[in-house]
């Protein structure tokens, strides 16, 4: 009997360890040598990283070749990680989201080239850019619609319902003009739930069960709400481990979803076979092939970065890639898939430190399909990080003997001036013979010239230490000037917008001080309303004034072009309304 129940336990564990790769045909050996190879090393970066609990899921066409958990999901209880464990999967609900909209058009339904407001009549966002009928509904799938993020009531124990959000919106103004620039929006993304409930007739909860969730078997996924908590959702964990619990949002479609790891495989698997026969499809080919195409190729303020539907398209060793990172409060998870390679990895965290490994799945997947022989195809698209200039195409290697020009003064006159970015006003002037950025109290960084329009950051001390992993450069477009910084990966970012410094009227000068929120917020308490860089600064955010009672927050951040308004209620009393926040002067 003992000899049987050794040979038994060998059976299992060779079951639960080497099944993993029982799909992959003759490199069963060397799958499960990869396995083993970052299953150590994961365990490392967890301890690393003070990551708590993790778990990962990888999977080759039809099968789930690992999945697997790490740690705990409450340190106080010792309860354990499994692959079963649900997580709160935050963002990649965007996902799920998305893919119900798809299926309302495949059963001709929906176009996603119609106005959003054809379905959603309720839709009355105001704009200075133009009509809201221009906004699609694929814009608002590329996060490319100028929906304004609303911050206030986001999280609480019992938020509203997602469709409220509708109020808060069209007493906001869009952020840009439709398909000019990406600005994230997960305002814009829940707002598809109600396009979801008009169109079908069902509730946005009931239709992703009955839709996605249960013909993929995702028996441990569902919506975290005020009612709905497993254990392994409300805990999650900050970057000393100290344990804290997760609060519901109020933009359910965008970041309400737990899961785990296998039932997140199992959606990867079902996304991965979309148009085959078999119970787990969820979209037609036609369908998933839209969802990873690039969409903003010819979109110039988005410098090469590159979306499909709801999520990030790119290429890799594996092919084209549609990825999406998430974060709630604590929670964190990643998911990466390439449909044509059959290759997909999720990973899915308690913890708020998680996304520092989330670089691995990238290298898992590459090192798979090298032991396949996976030979990506010709990528469809060149990657042009700036379709006006290509020269700006920059990539960086072993530049450590960088030699810099000396240039006259009058070479940087017309770079010299005052910068706007959404989080910080800075001054662009010459220090000595040095063209310098000037953050004032935050320091300041010289602008060092290599040519054709190209800077190296240096140390602004007397070492100069060149930064050689960055490069700088000016970019005049739409009769603007920009300051665009570039990474050694090549990925870009406007850095600053050059503007030209304008009277602030005594409307406005009136209303400077501190503003206290009144209505109830996990987030900000209070703002602060100053002048700085001869601009109006609200919390640190330059503003540009449109009239009497609208800014705009310059720049091309995250909360670029969110309006800050003044009004007032029917006994006069005037309160400042900023992302959802309504506040009242101290």
């Amino acid at each position: 009997m003992r000899k049987d129940r050794v040979i038994y336990f060998i059976l299992i564990m060779k079951f639960i360890f080497l099944d993993c790769s029982a799909q992959i045909k003759n490199d069963t050996s060397e799958v499960c040598k990869l396995i083993e190879k970052y299953r150590s090393i994961l365990t490392d970066e967890i301890k690393k990283n003070n990551i708590v609990g993790l778990s990962i899921a990888v999977v080759d066409n039809d099968s789930i070749i690992w999945s697997e958990g790490f740690g705990s999901y409450d340190t106080i209880k010792n309860m354990k990680v499994s692959a079963e464990t649900p997580f709160l999967i935050g963002s990649l609900t965007k996902l799920f989201t998305g893919i119900a909209v798809m299926q309302l058009q495949e059963k001709g339904l929906i176009n996603i080239d119609s106005s959003f407001v054809k379905y959603v009549p309720e839709f009355k966002m105001k704009s200075i850019y133009g009509s809201i009928n221009d906004i699609t509904i694929r814009s608002m799938m590329t996060h490319h619609a100028g929906i304004p993020a609303i911050d206030a009531n986001k999280f609480s124990k019992e938020p509203e319902h997602f469709t409220k959000l509708l109020d808060y919106i069209n007493n906001d103004y869009a952020t840009n003009p439709v398909n000019t620039i990406f600005r994230y929006s997960n305002s814009g993304v829940s707002l598809l739930g109600n396009l979801i409930e008009n169109v079908s007739h069902d509730d946005y909860f009931e239709h992703i069960d009955e839709f996605i969730l249960n013909p993929t078997g995702m028996k441990n996924s569902g919506f975290f709400t005020s009612t709905n908590q497993p254990p392994s959702c409300l805990l999650g964990y900050n970057e000393n481990k100290q344990q804290f619990n997760e609060l519901p949002i109020i933009d359910m479609p965008a970041g309400s979803l737990f899961s785990s790891a296998t039932d997140m495989g199992k959606f990867m698997k079902a996304f991965i076979s979309s148009g085959k026969t078999g119970n787990s499809k969820i979209l037609t080919i036609t369908s998933q092939k839209e969802m990873t195409k690039v969409q903003n190729h010819d979109v110039f303020y988005d410098l090469g970065f590159t979306m499909g539907l709801i999520g990030m398209v790119y290429y890799s060793k594996v092919g084209k890639t549609f990825s999406h990172e998430s974060a709630n409060l604590y929670h964190r998870g990643s998911i990466y898939i390439a449909p044509e390679s059959g290759l997909g990895i999720v990973m899915l965290s308690n913890s708020a430190t998680a996304n520092k490994i989330f670089y691995y799945s990238e290298i898992i997947l590459s090192e798979l399909a090298n032991i396949k022989g996976i030979k990506p195809n010709k990528p469809e698209f060149e990657i042009i990080r700036n379709p006006i200039h290509k020269e700006h195409n920059f990539i960086y290697e072993n530049d450590d003997n960088l030699e810099t020009l000396t240039l006259s003064e009058k070479d940087f006159d017309k770079y010299l001036g005052t910068y706007a970015a959404s989080d910080l006003a800075y001054k662009i002037r010459m220090d000595g013979k040095k063209l310098v950025i000037d953050y004032g109290d935050y320091g300041k960084k010289y602008l060092l010239p290599l040519g054709n329009n190209e800077f190296v950051p240096a140390d602004a001390d007397t070492s100069l230490i060149l930064n050689t992993k960055e490069r700088y450069y000016f970019e005049n477009y739409d009769n603007n000037t920009y300051l665009i910084r570039v990474y050694k990966n090549g990925y870009q970012e406007i850095w600053g917008t050059k503007i030209i410094n304008e009277p602030i009227n005594k409307i406005w000068l009136d209303r400077l001080g501190t503003y206290k929120v009144v209505n109830v917020t996990a987030y900000e308490k209070e703002f602060n309303l100053k002048i700085d860089h001869d601009l109006l600064i609200l919390s640190f955010r330059p503003m540009k004034i449109i009239n009497d009672n609208l800014a705009i927050v310059y720049g091309f951040g995250k909360v670029s072009g969110s309006a800050l308004q003044f009004i007032k209620d029917e006994m006069g009393k005037e309160y400042l309304i900023y992302r959802g926040f309504k506040a009242i002067k101290k």
